[in-house]
């Protein structure tokens, strides 16, 4: 996956997003800039040294309690905004407090990352990219077990780009290639010793991104050149569209197309 400023973009996230995408990462980053604040005066009140080891282990728990405590408020949020409560407690939970109770938990959290060094931000953008990508199946599971024996006797492992085995690959002639889940391009040869491998050796019949075949001259010491990419492959048979994601983790690499 590519970085830029810091931060890791996924292969599927968009140039312009739906409005509840910004203002989920925005929320998480404010929540993230409160949390830090929250976090030193909380580990001035009791003490606490966050660089030391034990004191944040200890930090780190009474936080992830204190989440428990905040989801069971929640529950009770949720009913009382369903009118599902006993009617004793009836109007003392209510619809317009449910927000207070879902900002509680959001800020738990947030705390929480903050004091296990997590970027709670960087984490929610990558997932709702994760979440919005179209994922292609194996279509062809029931022989993944022999095509994976296949390759194995043949020598024949997936290599990812910066790899020995990646300019091996490149070498042989037409490569397959597959954008796995996580934004990784990985590369195998079409056919070894006259034997063509399967698509799904990429992923180990894991869904993919994006997948096809490719020609690619040249080496990491020379440069590459790309002299053709699609997206055909039988076993994923994944959409047109699909072959941009491929195209940019090539360039990524250095390897780009006419």
């Amino acid at each position: 996956m590519s970085t830029s400023a810091g931060r890791t973009h996924h292969p599927c996230s968009k140039p312009t997003q739906t409005r509840i995408r910004p203002t989920l990462r925005d929320s998480e980053d404010t929540a993230d800039r409160l949390a830090e604040g929250q976090a030193k005066r909380l580990a001035t009140n009791f003490g606490l040294d966050p660089a030391t080891g034990t004191d944040n282990a200890f930090f780190a728990l009474a936080q992830t309690v204190k989440l428990g405590e905040e989801v069971g408020e929640l529950h009770a949020e949720v009913l009382g905004a369903l009118k599902y409560h006993r009617s004793d407690k009836a109007g003392k939970y209510r619809a317009d407090t449910l927000g207070g109770g879902l900002a509680d938990v959001m800020f738990c959290l947030a705390l929480l990352a903050q004091i296990l060094n997590v970027d709670l931000a960087q984490a929610v953008s990558a997932k709702i990219d994760h979440l919005s990508c179209e994922l292609f199946p194996n279509k062809m599971p029931g022989t993944l077990s022999q095509e994976l024996a296949t390759a194995a006797s043949l020598g024949v492992k997936p290599a990812a780009p910066g790899s020995a085995g990646f300019d091996a690959a490149l070498n042989t002639g037409t490569i397959k290639w597959a954008v796995l889940q996580d934004g990784q391009l990985v590369v195998i040869p079409k056919f070894v010793n006259g034997v063509e491998i399967s698509h799904a050796v990429l992923s180990g019949g894991e869904p993919v991104l994006a997948a096809g075949e490719a020609d690619v001259a040249g080496s990491e010491d020379t440069g590459y050149f790309g002299l053709s990419i699609n997206n055909h492959s039988g076993h994923f048979q994944p959409s047109a569209e699909s072959l941009q994601i491929g195209s940019n983790a090539f360039s990524a690499a250095g390897i780009d197309f006419p």
